[in-house]
């Protein structure tokens, strides 16, 4: 039961990513399987290189305002609180596409089982996730796990 919810939800984002990309090129670089704890539903989230520098720039320039502070006051264990993001926004809800294929957890589904199958379901879809990314770019894949948003994250092999 588990594969075939996860299946249907990565399908049914992909089919609108495929219609997204037709129209403006393939520029996902960030695919996400969020688990919303609260609402149990599972959902896939996409970013774009663009909308990722964005808010890592954002969370970059609030966060110097208190390391810089820290640094000032010979503070490094605060400073090591405050430090920059060398990469990509990992916040699902900050991603241009949220809750895509948006989905209820059945309530006779197990939340554990469902946790272990979200990487396998993009890693047994992997090469139909990479024809909507921006080939460009390194592509990072993410899931939520039982304690966390963003519990997971890998990159795929570049000979996938």
């Amino acid at each position: 039961m588990e594969p075939e919810f996860v299946d249907g939800v990565i399908f049914d984002a992909l089919t609108f990513l495929r219609s997204a990309a037709n129209q403006n090129g393939p520029e996902i670089i960030t695919f996400a399987l969020y688990f919303d704890h609260e609402g149990s539903a599972l959902s896939v989230c996409a970013d774009t290189i663009e909308n990722s520098q964005r808010t890592v720039d954002q969370t970059n320039s609030f966060n110097f305002k208190y390391f810089s502070k820290a640094i000032e006051h010979s503070d490094l264990e605060k400073a090591s609180l405050w430090q920059c993001n060398i990469g990509r926004s990992l916040s699902v809800g900050d991603f241009k596409h949220v809750n895509l294929a948006r989905r209820d957890m059945p309530s006779h589904m197990s939340a554990t089982k469902l946790f272990l199958e979200m990487p396998k379901g993009i890693m047994r879809h992997t090469h139909s996730i990479l024809a909507v990314c921006d080939p460009r770019n390194q592509i990072v894949f993410a899931t939520s796990t039982e304690n966390d948003e963003v519990g997971l994250v890998w990159s795929p092999p570049t000979n996938t």
